[in-house]
This record gives C-alpha cells, structure tokens and sequence, in this order.
C-alpha cells in the first residue's frame, strides 16, 4: 500500500470516529476562546458564502462536506453534490435530509464528476490534510470539473507568508501553546503567497480575506475558458 493510501485511510478513519458527534464537538468548541482551531468557524462559514456569490440554478461541489454545516446555510435554489472520504460523515449527513444535496465518496485527488460540470467548488477545513504536492494535484482535478470562469473557494487554516508562519509559531511557543505548534507541525497549513502565484499562472484571478488567528478563505475565478493547466 503506499503512502498516499495509508494517509487517506488514516485521514478516513479519524474522521470516520468524530462522525457520531462531530456537530456538537464543533457547536461547543466554538465557545471556547482559547480555541483557535474553531475560533471563528461559522464566521469562515460566513466569509465562504460571501466569496461563493451563489445564483439560483448553479451547479455546487463541496469537497469534505462532512456533515453539511455548510449546506445548512445556503438559501438560494443551488443543486449541490458533496464529497466527503469519511463514509461516516457521509451517514450523518444523510440523517440531516438536505433535500437538495447529493454525496458520494471522493477526495480532492479523485472527483468522482464528470468534466466542466460545475459552477463553483467549495471547501471548507479540509485543504490542509494536503500535502503541497497534493495541493497542486488537486487544481488540476478542480479545473477539469468546473465550467468557464468557475470558481474556488476555500476556507481553511493559511498563513500568508513564510514570515507570517514564522510569526505564528513564535506567538504560539511564546504563550506556550504546544498544542498549536504541534498542530502546525502535523497539518500542512497553507502558504496563501505560494498558493496565489499558482492559481494565476493557471488563469485564476484570486482575492482572500483573514477571518481569526490562523483560519482565511480564498477565491480563485476563472478569468477565461483557457486552462493553462494540461
């Protein structure tokens, strides 16, 4: 079995084992300032939705809907499918009968779609478990699935910079926060600088927006019906 499979299966698996109470893990921890992996979560929901811009009849893909949070607070007539690798959230999320969600098993490395399928791709915490290979793989599954000028959205945990990364591991080891530096030891947080500078070379117009200490969303449009990427 190789590496990427037993990272996928352990990915799988912790989150197959938070599926039961996932929500009200979320819903607690939220009140929790010292929380910083939660801090602002719905607010990130928020900003997402602001970024997204829906219209009716729009084609939505969530990748890592969990347990559909997110779906809970969209409004508009949008068709939605989800994609999630936890077969466990993917049944909790069923209990919730979302009338206009549909879901399936997939990955960012595998979209389980048909190509220029959708308007708009989302994801919310679920970009770091990504290594940046995987990063860069994964725009190239995204591209292939969205229509002309779609777009991505993204809210999860970022730094701007390598100095701002350096800043955030001096602020966490300074308030002796272990926790967080072992969390951003494990969990491959993303570089929005590097990250942009590949969005554009592959046509993508990108704006972001920090939202708490280390949670920011980013919007990547398609300036054209131009991939670059091949």
């Amino acid at each position: 079995m190789t590496d990427k499979n037993n990272s996928a299966n352990i990915i799988s698996g912790c989150h197959n084992n938070q599926a039961d109470n996932y929500d009200e893990r979320i819903f607690k921890a939220v009140e929790d300032k010292q929380n910083f992996i939660r801090e602002k979560y719905f607010e990130v929901h928020q900003e997402v939705l602001n970024f997204l811009n829906l219209n009716d009849g729009e084609m939505l893909l969530d990748i890592g809907i969990g347990t559909g949070l997110l779906e809970e607070k969209i409004k508009c007539k949008v068709k939605i499918f989800g994609i999630d690798i936890s077969e466990k959230m993917l049944d909790k999320l069923k209990e919730k009968n979302l009338n206009n969600v549909q879901f399936i098993q997939g990955s960012f490395l595998n979209i389980p779609f048909g190509d220029r399928m959708f308007n708009s791709i989302v994801s919310c915490f679920a970009f770091h478990h990504l290594s940046d290979t995987e990063k860069i793989r994964s725009i190239f599954e995204m591209i292939r699935v969205l229509k002309d000028k779609g777009r991505i959205v993204i809210g999860d945990f970022m730094y701007l910079n390598e100095a701002a990364k350096i800043s955030l591991i001096t602020k966490f080891r300074n308030e002796k926060r272990n926790d967080m530096t072992e969390e951003m030891d494990e969990e491959n947080f993303t570089n929005i600088e590097d990250f942009k500078i590949i969005l554009e070379e592959n046509g993508f117009d990108v704006k972001y927006k920090q939202v708490s200490t280390i949670s920011w969303v980013i919007k990547a449009e398609l300036t054209g019906s131009e991939l670059l990427i091949n």
